[in-house]
Parts: structure tokens; sequence; C-alpha cells
């Protein structure tokens, strides 16, 4: 285990995010948009489970959408465009009729790309509304890293924060442990 001291914590935080590992665990109060495109980034390679308070509003509803397909907007767009196709077929403006139905496909293929790369991720989020999560903790395959610097630039790059990096695999795992207790318990 070492210490960190100051306002360098990214390094090791953002190597741990980088690694390549089956799953991330990470606990923090607080991410900025910035951390929650990285994270959203890297699902694609790993499972990440995140636990957080409601202060994070913009990240938490970054994280949400894009934690599993979300195809609605698509299709609402999609259907309107039927139903300007049906109208303009209707009324013979068959030209019109021809861009729309070349509107639909262009959406349809659009929609299909769009859910297949993101049943690719494995992001999931869970937000405490019950109790303010005060921890941070960002624990991989193979370290982890505990202390006090938040998932935000702030935390990561400005304050004076104290992170402890974790290599010990039987302390690694008691931390795992807690994460999922935590994770159930919400």
């Amino acid at each position: 285990m070492e210490s960190h001291f100051g306002s360098e914590s990214y390094i090791y935080v953002d190597a741990l995010i980088k690694e390549r590992s089956n799953s991330l665990e990470i606990i923090s109060p607080y991410i900025s948009l910035s951390y929650a495109r990285m994270l959203s980034g890297e699902s694609a390679r790993k499972r990440i489970r995140i636990i957080t308070s409601a202060n994070s509003i913009e990240a938490v509803e970054y994280l949400k959408r894009n934690s599993k397909a979300s195809i609605f907007g698509d299709t609402k767009a999609m259907l309107f465009a039927i139903l300007l196709f049906a109208i303009a077929y209707y009324i013979k403006f068959f030209y019109i009729a021809f861009l729309l139905l070349f509107v639909i496909v262009a959406l349809a293929l659009w929609t299909y790309l769009n859910a297949k790369r993101n049943t690719n991720r494995r992001l999931e989020v869970k937000v405490s509304a019950e109790r303010f999560i005060h921890e941070k903790a960002y624990i991989s395959d193979l370290f982890a890293i505990a202390g006090s610097a938040n998932l935000t630039y702030s935390g990561m790059h400005k304050n004076i924060e104290r992170i402890e990096v974790i290599d010990d695999l039987a302390e690694v795992e008691k931390m795992r442990r807690h994460f999922n207790s935590l994770w159930e318990s919400i």
C-alpha cells in the first residue's frame, strides 16, 4: 500500500480507470461530466458499476443515458417521418415521399447501430437518495484506491488530497465485498 498526498490523484485514478481489467467499481459522491464520459467510453471494454449521491446531476444523467440502449427518441423521429411519408404519398408529392423514405431508412439504420453500440456497454449507476455517500473508492481487478479525492477535475487535479493505492489482492477483495454490500443496500 502506498500513500500519496497532493494534487495529483489523477495520475493513479486515471490509470486505474484505463487499465485493462474486466471490472471497475467506483464510489464517489461527486462525479464530473468529463469523468462520466471517460467511464462511458471504458464501459465498452469492461463492466463498470458506480455508486454516487444525487449531487452530480449532469454526470448521473449522462451515465444513465449511456448505460443502456435508449432508442425511444429515434423511434419517435422515425414514426414522425413515416407519418409525413404517408401524407406526402397520399397527396401525390412523390418526390417528397421518396426523400422521406430515404430519411426513414437512415433513421432505422441509425437506431439499429446506436442500439447495437450501446448494448455492448456494461455500465450501471446507483444513486443513494436516502443517505449521503461520502466515501471515495476506486476498485479494479488488481488494485484499488481509497482516499479523499472525488471523481472531479478539482478532486483529481487541484485539491490537496490523500489517496491510498492498494495492491494487496486480499485487501482489494475486501474492498470489493464492501462495495457489493453497499451496492445491494441501495
